[in-house]
């Protein structure tokens, strides 16, 4: 069972803040734990005026990187505040979540570590992460971004007739690089507009 002192450490940790902004933590169940931050604003950030009042608080609800914790999610009652000289509405802000999203900086990060694992799919990885399979795979098209493709100095392009194929072509284009001895790619026929296709897509 997590303490005070646990939750509270846990909590700056995922925040990234000092252990003395965090002013209260009331545990809600096992798998949620809620959090107020003490006041961080002196001042307007648009105008820099001191005359600034509290407007309450909204909650936002955000996912925790630990697959074996009991504890699963943070909801974080948020301060707002409006100025009253330029009249703009603020909060204290969290560097928990990328904008608009709902799960931290860390489970991002954990997630697209699993997914270096040979072993991990994306339904796995989603369970142990306790967030939809649709989602993993949206982490996956927004932060993976795997290297640019480097263009041998000698590629090598024959054709190779397979008379057994069954789809559009009995011809395959191969593409190889000559001074490394490695094979780059097998495009589906010998058409101008697969090859023009593949090498548009590589650069």
């Amino acid at each position: 069972m997590y303490t005070f002192e646990d939750n509270k450490l846990l909590i700056a940790h995922l925040l990234n803040l000092p252990f003395q902004e965090i002013d209260t933590i009331t545990t809600i169940d096992s798998s949620s734990i809620s959090c107020v931050l003490k006041n961080t604003h002196s001042a307007c950030p648009f105008c820099h005026s001191t005359h600034v009042y509290s407007k309450g608080f909204y909650k936002k609800s955000f996912t925790i990187p630990y697959q074996h914790s009991n504890i699963k999610n943070i909801i974080l009652n948020i301060k707002r505040f409006k100025c009253q000289e330029c009249l703009h509405s603020f909060s204290n802000s969290t560097g928990l979540p990328p904008r608009n999203f709902i799960t931290s900086y860390p489970t991002i990060e954990a997630i697209m570590t699993s997914l270096k694992k040979e072993n991990q799919t994306f339904k796995s990885i989603a369970d142990n992460f306790h967030v939809s399979e649709t989602t993993v795979k949206r982490y996956f098209d927004k932060y993976y971004h795997p290297p640019k493709f480097q263009f041998p100095s000698v590629l090598c392009l024959d054709e190779i007739y397979v008379p057994s194929l069954t789809i559009r072509s009995n011809y395959l284009t191969v593409m190889y690089d000559f001074e490394n001895k490695k094979l780059i790619d097998v495009l589906p026929s010998r058409t101008k507009e697969d090859l023009h296709r593949f090498l548009t897509f590589l650069c």
